[in-house]
């Protein structure tokens, strides 16, 4: 079963990856997660996530914006974003990121 066949009422649990996608537009993958989560908005669907997988989502964005800016090793992004760091105060997609996700939960 693919996320397009999930039967309207269903209910999901939807993982960081799913919000990674939106958030991080993927060529095979975001398309198929946006429309899982507007159907999830339009409530054909009902999802769920947990702060865990939130956190997950924000960590990940992190880093892939983190490693996407000039001066940032690819492998030490991790270890950087973690840590206290002068240039963690130019990340912001993570923030808006969640501020989306908050709206849409209506929180």
């Amino acid at each position: 079963m693919t996320l397009d066949q999930l039967p309207s009422a269903a209910s999901v649990l939807v993982d960081a990856n799913i919000l990674v996608f939106e958030f991080q537009p993927h060529p095979t993958f975001s398309p198929i997660c946006h429309r899982l989560l507007e159907r999830i908005e339009n409530q054909d669907v009902m999802g769920f996530t947990t702060a865990h997988l939130l956190a997950e989502t924000t960590h990940r964005l992190m880093v892939i914006e983190a490693g996407n800016l000039p001066g940032w090793a690819a492998s030490k992004v991790d270890v950087e974003v973690v840590l206290p760091h002068e240039k963690g105060r130019l990340l912001r997609k993570d923030v808006a990121a969640n501020r989306r996700i908050t709206i849409a939960g209506g929180g």
